[in-house]
């Protein structure tokens, strides 16, 4: 009788760790489903990034295509719809420096100037290596854009983890308070073929639309 009792008091054991496991194993799982904390904190900034138009940044640009590693400095001045791009260093094969207006890109390097109507077309014709510069102005803010759909995980306090859009995937590794901005200080772009990681170092001269 004894032997029984015991027999069934280790089958319970048994059972309790293994559920006990399995519950552990559970809540190290991520949470791919965000809070409704973490999306009230993320629509928030989502507002007030929304209207920065204006910065300049200061960073390092690192780009991986073909099993190939190139990196340099990058200085990026936003005006509202217009912007000034530099790159300097072996990505810029010296530099590179891309103006960009309404329905005008100038880009300028070590050995000529080119023109077209739009970034993307300039990109398409002139070099081996693209961004999708519509959505890096939003990516670079930490927020996606609202052309496409977009899926996203965050952190506890709101600040994007993970982008995923247009077939592009953006990961942060880390932001930095800046006037009452969370912006992002490290992040990885990969598409299907290219890979950039962006350090911004340095941002200043933030200035939002009036309202």
């Amino acid at each position: 009788m004894q032997i029984k009792v015991r027999r069934g008091l280790l089958r319970l054991i048994s059972i309790l760790a293994t559920a006990i496991l399995i519950t552990a194993c559970s809540s190290m799982a991520p949470n791919i489903e965000p809070t409704g904390r973490q999306l009230d904190s993320y629509q928030q900034q989502a507002a007030k990034l929304s209207q920065l138009q204006e910065w300049h940044v200061e960073g390092k640009i690192a780009l991986n295509m073909n099993n190939k590693n190139n990196q340099g400095n990058l200085i990026w001045q936003q005006k509202q719809d217009s912007f000034d791009l530099l790159i300097t260093g072996p990505l810029g094969q010296g530099y590179l420096h891309i103006e960009s207006y309404p329905g005008l890109v100038i880009a300028t390097t070590a050995e000529e100037q080119i023109q077209a109507n739009s970034i993307e077309e300039l990109f398409a014709q002139h070099f081996d290596w693209s961004l999708p510069m519509q959505e890096l102005h939003y990516w670079v803010r930490g927020i996606s854009s609202p052309s496409t759909q977009a899926q996203m995980t965050f952190f506890d306090n709101g600040d994007v983890d993970i982008i995923k859009q247009a077939g592009w995937d953006i990961d942060y590794d880390r932001f930095v308070e800046v006037d009452g901005f969370s912006l992002p200080y490290k992040l990885t772009i990969t598409g299907s073929d290219i890979r950039v990681k962006l350090v911004l170092k340095k941002w200043t001269e933030l200035g939002s639309l009036p309202n």
